[in-house]
């Protein structure tokens, strides 16, 4: 076995070394030939899930080819320091292997950059093909770069080329040389996926061997997944003598489809129920039965995604509440996670999803999918023979569709998955002659959803026209308990503060936008839940935040006019459970008021739709011709995709940075402000000023105080003292002024004399 060589500026053998451990002797260092075989080891292991073994383990064993260099070893052996090249100093050690796999001795190009892109990226994210400047930040430029030489200390078994034969998914159909391309681009970023968690996992075990054990926990069968679940169900069902509700009854209706539907191949399905209905328990259920009736597929994970962080722990609590003896290996992964529930195994599992239970929101998971960043892309591979569960699907951005709609097409049929898409509405997403980008063989899984919409129904619309804020005011003040949903941050507030100045302030009053920090949110809802189940009166205004699928439930529902499926989701809070005939929802529109830009087009396609639905503008037919107009229509947003251009360049010139870029869920418009809130918050931000360097527990925490403020607001924050000039530790601003910060409306820039429009929605 060749382990060293005679380097002359040392004059002796030499081995070779992967890791150093500084201040120890070089005998308990790593050897480079077993971190290569490690890695490898674990990266054929990953890919297999995707019958792509071989080369996992070819990209295993070359990432790390110019660690053989003369001046890599010199590096290390004088430096004993780090493994990374982006520190400065560093030597880099990943174009060498980059290069290697460019010898193609026979192989086709295109296999020789799908593993140079993987390789080159495994510490620095993937790159772009090509760059119009030259410039480094190209897989062309990075293959031109001059580096140490290596070549003459590579092993020959490390160095040999195992034979590649693409996986059985990767065809090439003239008819749509576009999506051969976009296979293409996938199975590269789930090859680096696998390169770099097994590469993070080996040097992790080699530095860390307390971390190694914290992420090994005893994974539980999917039959007992399924099991418990199914005797959590068994609370639900009426006591001798009790009479069941007709809601009740309908969702027991809805979850046995779900269970039978279960039984069904795998591949992609839909699951139509009215709000109120029931899904988010028995679409886990179809998942768990799924996994457990189609031991074949292998399935490995469960995952949840939302599309708003504003219900996420709402759903993992339910989730933690049907398996209490499961909890701790159940993962929530975003960005208000509460660091206090929070364990070892649970903060290592979110760095590569490696858990049977992953709830996260949909900007997390589709956004992972188009980055370059190996932090983001490191558990791509473990989605590979899921069953994946997307709640309110139809929320998807119009021009997201095409590489959205793509990606999900690629995992059922290339990567193993199983696809859920929950709908209160109508499946937005199959293909259609006028929405050629829909996906096909969706398989829905109730027998009939107009019939369930009938039985659901639990509230009658009134269309009241344009009304005065006064006019508003006033019917909101005649409602003992009433949620009044309307479209911007700043409508929100100014309604807020005109219902206070009428009757003065209240407990009764409550307001809710993003302008409010996620604990600040969380103590509202809580206070809003206590009174609507004590019969106290209560009065909201909110933003849209409240309609993604927060558990309250209001006897009368004022909605101002925006897209079809936003009121029906604002409906959706109204006689939740069916405790009265009927709710009341009433649509207005708001004299002198301005909504944001972007619900112009929604709104004019609901006036559109509603004078040919005057008695229920909710049912799924005039759902269906919403869509037709706001959602299938849009073949000018979703044609003009720059992500999908990015990954179909053609020959596998992918340009990932480019499609990174140009794929955002939330466009990022506003600043991440520190808000004093409560005595958490005002001890965190204290610890945060005396800290050298905070940990990861108190960043963890400081999420939950953070909000989003527009630019021209936050620099004029900044201009009158209100706001740290510099942030702390290069990445926390801070709002000093503790008086802009409202104990019912939140960030309030008016009390600053600040006003400028927004942007911002919720």
């Amino acid at each position: 076995m060749f382990l060293g060589r005679i380097l002359p500026q040392f004059g002796y053998t030499v081995m070779f070394y992967g890791h150093s451990l500084p201040g120890k002797p070089q005998n308990d260092w790593e050897k480079l030939e077993d971190h290569l075989s490690e890695v490898a080891s674990a990266a054929e292991k990953f890919a297999e899930a995707f019958q792509a073994g071989p080369w996992g383990e070819l990209i295993g064993r070359w990432h790390d080819l110019g660690k053989y260099s003369d001046a890599f070893q010199k590096y290390i052996l004088q430096d004993q320091a780090a493994h990374i090249e982006t520190t400065a100093g560093k030597v880099d050690h990943s174009t060498a292997g980059a290069k290697w796999a460019t010898v193609s001795q026979g192989q086709q190009e295109i296999i020789d950059r799908i593993l140079s892109h993987a390789i080159a990226a495994h510490h620095t994210g993937l790159l772009n093909s090509t760059h119009e400047d030259g410039s480094e930040g190209s897989l062309e430029a990075r293959l031109k770069k001059p580096i140490p030489e290596f070549e003459q200390n590579v092993p020959q078994e490390i160095g040999i080329r195992t034979k590649l034969a693409p996986p059985g998914h990767l065809r090439r159909d003239p008819k749509e040389p576009d999506r051969f391309e976009f296979q293409l681009s996938l199975f590269t970023r789930m090859l680096f996926s696998c390169l770099v968690d097994a590469d993070f996992l080996r040097t992790e075990a080699f530095y860390d061997q307390s971390k190694t054990k914290s992420r090994q926990v005893t994974v539980h069968s999917f039959e007992h997944w399924a099991d418990a679940l199914e005797l959590h169900f068994e609370s639900f069902k009426p006591k001798p003598g009790e009479e069941q509700s007709e809601v009740n009854r309908v969702r027991a209706e809805v979850l046995k489809s779900c269970l039978s539907a279960a039984d069904f191949p795998p591949g992609l399905f839909s699951l139509t129920v009215p709000t109120g209905g029931g899904k988010t328990l028995a679409s886990l259920a179809f998942a768990f039965r799924h996994a457990k009736v189609h031991p074949d597929q292998n399935f490995r994970k469960v995952i949840f995604a939302i599309p708003f962080t504003s219900i996420i722990e709402q759903t993992a609590r339910v989730y933690r509440e049907a398996f209490p003896n499961f909890q701790d290996q159940i993962l929530e992964h975003h960005s208000n996670f509460d660091s206090e529930k929070e364990t070892p195994w649970s903060r290592l599992a979110a760095e590569n999803w490696d858990a049977p239970l992953v709830v996260t929101t949909n900007v997390q998971f589709f956004e992972s999918f188009f980055a370059r960043k190996t932090s983001r892309c490191r558990k791509l591979h473990r989605v590979a023979r899921s069953v994946i569960i997307l709640d309110e699907t139809q929320t998807l951005p119009v021009k997201y569709l095409d590489p959205c709609l793509s990606l999900l097409r690629e995992l059922a049929f290339g990567y193993g998955c199983t696809i859920v898409f929950c709908t209160a509405t109508q499946p937005a997403i199959n293909q259609r002659k006028d929405f050629p980008i829909g996906l096909e063989e969706v398989r829905e899984i109730i027998p009939e959803p107009k019939k369930l919409y009938r039985q659901l129904k639990r509230v009658k619309t009134e269309l009241l026209g344009q009304l005065l804020q006064e006019q508003l005011i006033e019917r909101l003040i005649q409602e003992e308990q009433t949620l009044c949903v309307v479209n911007s941050r700043q409508l929100a507030a100014g309604l807020f503060a005109a219902l206070e100045e009428k009757q003065g302030e209240n407990k009764a009053h409550f307001h809710l936008s993003t302008r409010m920090c996620a604990a600040h949110r969380e103590a509202v809802l809580a206070d809003i839940r206590n009174r609507l189940k004590d019969g106290l009166p209560c009065r909201v205004i909110s933003t849209q935040l409240i309609e993604a699928g927060v558990d309250v439930d209001f006897p009368a529902v004022y909605r101002m006019l925006a897209g079809l499926d936003s009121i029906a989701q604002a409906a959706g809070r109204c006689n939740r459970e069916g405790k009265r005939p009927f709710g009341k929802v009433y649509l207005f529109e708001l004299k002198d008021a301005v909504s944001p830009k972007m619900f112009d087009q929604a709104i004019s396609h609901t006036k559109e739709v509603l004078p040919d639905f005057p008695d229920d503008p909710l049912c799924l037919e005039a759902i269906e011709q919403y869509f037709q107009l706001h959602y299938w229509g849009q073949s000018s947003l979703w044609k003009k995709s720059k992500v999908m251009k990015a990954l179909q360049v053609g020959d596998a010139k992918f340009q990932f940075r480019d499609a990174d870029e140009n794929f955002r869920f939330i466009d990022e418009t506003g600043q991440p402000v520190l808000v004093n809130w409560d005595e958490d918050s005002e001890k965190l931000i204290n610890q945060l000023r005396s800290d050298t360097r905070p940990d990861w527990r108190i960043q963890r925490k400081l999420q939950r105080y953070v909000v989003n403020v527009e630019e021209k607001q936050f620099r004029a924050f900044q201009n009158k003292g209100d706001i740290n000039l510099e942030p702390l530790h290069d990445q926390y601003f801070i709002l000093d002024n503790k008086n802009c910060y409202d104990e019912k409306k939140g960030l309030n820039p008016e009390r600053a004399g600040i006003i400028s429009p927004e942007s911002s929605i919720i």
